[in-house]
């Protein structure tokens, strides 16, 4: 025995180390893919459904209206009126949020090696943040809301 003492990694350290260091392509890709379908999932377990989100929506709407700034409704008329806008907002909102985070992560992966773990674990926060919020307090969207307000996704109001 020389005298030295082996080196204990606690479970933080670990998780640290884990946490600021750039992984195989496989293994960040198993990550986020793993961390998204988790966050899918779990929006699926809100109890009280789909009653409870558009009862927290319409109080929502209640202090934005109090407030003076529902104004949801004046933007999609006014986005309306501009020829192939909502067609393309829209498909901005089913494509590009995803995609376009993913290619961003992919090209600072490659591109800028050292922020790569900045960048991931903000968007795993953030995402984290976003699931304890909707989780919490679960609020459908003012078009699901019986608001008057077209979901120009599907073309229904």
């Amino acid at each position: 025995m020389t005298g030295t003492t082996p080196t204990v990694v606690s479970t933080a350290g670990w998780a640290r180390g884990c946490l600021s260091e750039r992984h195989s392509l496989a293994a960040e890709l198993a990550l986020v893919l793993g961390f998204y379908a988790a966050y899918e999932a779990a929006r699926g377990v809100v109890v009280g459904g789909r009653d409870a989100g558009v009862h927290h929506a319409l109080e929502v709407v209640s202090i934005e209206r109090c407030l003076h700034v529902f104004i949801e409704g004046d933007v999609q008329r006014a986005a309306e009126r501009v020829p192939g806008l909502t067609e393309t907002l829209g498909f901005a909102y089913l494509t590009l949020h995803l995609a376009l985070t993913g290619l961003v992560l992919l090209w600072v992966y490659q591109r800028r090696p050292a922020a790569y773990p900045v960048l991931r674990n903000t968007v795993l926060l953030a995402s984290g943040l976003a699931l304890v919020g909707y989780l919490a307090f679960p609020t459908a969207p003012p078009r699901f809301s019986h608001l008057g307000i077209l979901d120009t996704i599907s073309g229904y109001l």
